[in-house]
């Protein structure tokens, strides 16, 4: 066992060749690659040696610089366990064939790339209840990819009808910021629109308007277009009336997968501007509540300015406290996440609907 070791600057900072019959878990790493200018293209934090056989568990590590790869796995398992990656490189992992696997755990993997591992390492690849996003990844092919969150929203693109002023502009509602937001600069007067490149087709049922913070400038009526190539969006898929207060959830009547989407607001607010403080989109389950017989199965992550909650249901009131009590944000209709910015320490996370009374500890490191 090794407990909070640091590896400062490293051309390939863990290189595991052989090991032991026992696991040799790293408890507490700080791994920094090396990250300057000229830096050679083998750069990587985790390498194994094709010749190891061993299995190695990384526990609450944090990995910094700029690395080509995170982890090239050339024999043996590497279990990565609440790591988090703050540069995974150009690509997250390189998998190559035969006797080896790399299973990832509650760790938080920023986008890079089109996709976290090599097409040829699909198979030895594991990854669950993190955040990490599949891009073009074969999920069919992957040995596992279960209750895992995706950041991609930050590499949408947004476009509408108008702005108020620079800092308030569409790509505002895709920046996880809950204090930031796109507005429309003018009276809600009918045709104002707002419009998302998602980049590649996503599936969905329901859109997710969040206004909290303007909770007046909901839009009074609205109609949803969806199209694949953004010229042809043909009839709305869905009409109705906005909700003042958090947020306008639009549930479509049925499931979707289409890259753009537009909303067209349709009504009338003198003095009433439309803004939105993040945009996204779910797939949700049939009924209005689901169910959690496990309520571990939540598992609250925190990343990149966003608390992450897996597995919740809809109609949910998230409240997030300091251990004193105090109440820092309580937002209702939550889908999966939260922005907001939380230094290092320990809150507690309340989630509350008709069927579950929820709380636990959140630790921000």
């Amino acid at each position: 066992m090794a407990l909070g070791h640091g590896i400062d600057a490293g051309t390939v900072d863990l290189y595991f060749e052989a090991i032991g019959e026992d696991d040799f878990p790293l408890i507490g790493s700080q791994i920094v690659a090396f990250n300057q200018a000229g830096a050679p293209a083998d750069t990587r934090y985790v390498k194994t040696a094709s010749g190891f056989g061993g299995e190695a568990t990384l526990f609450t590590a944090d990995f910094w610089g700029a690395p080509k790869l995170s982890v090239e796995m050339n024999g043996g398992i590497l279990n990565l366990n609440q790591a988090y990656f703050d540069n995974p490189g150009d690509q997250f992992s390189e998998i190559k064939t035969g006797a080896v696997q790399l299973n990832i755990s509650g760790s938080s993997i920023p986008r890079r790339g089109e996709r976290p591992v090599n097409p040829e390492g699909e198979s030895k690849f594991s990854a669950e209840s993190s955040i990490i996003n599949k891009g073009n990844m074969n999920l069919v092919n992957v040995l596992r990819f279960e209750n895992n969150f995706e950041t991609y929203r930050s590499e949408w693109i947004a476009t509408a009808s108008s702005r108020a002023s620079v800092g308030e502009d569409p790509q505002m509602a895709l920046d996880n910021d809950w204090n930031s937001r796109w507005s429309s600069g003018v009276s809600q007067a009918g045709g104002e629109w707002f419009s998302v490149d998602m980049l590649e087709p996503q599936t969905f049922n329901t859109i997710i308007l969040y206004q909290q913070g303007s909770a007046n400038d909901y839009p009074r009526g609205y109609k949803a277009y969806l199209s694949n190539d953004k010229d042809n969006w043909g009839d709305p898929v869905l009409t109705g009336t906005g909700t003042p207060g958090d947020s306008t959830l639009l549930i479509l009547p049925e499931v979707q997968n289409v890259r753009h989407v537009k909303i067209v607001q349709t009504d009338k607010a003198d003095g009433l501007w439309w803004s939105i403080h993040e945009f996204d989109i779910a797939l949700r389950e049939n009924v209005a509540i689901k169910e959690i017989k496990n309520k571990e199965a939540l598992h609250p992550l925190y990343s990149e300015g966003s608390l992450f909650i897996h597995n919740l249901p809809a109609h949910s009131n998230v409240s997030i406290y300091t251990v004193s009590g105090q109440q820092l944000k309580s937002v209702t209709h939550v889908n999966h996440s939260v922005p907001i910015q939380l230094p290092q320490g320990i809150y507690i996370i309340v989630v509350k609907n008709e069927q579950l009374n929820y709380a636990g500890k959140l630790f921000v490191k």
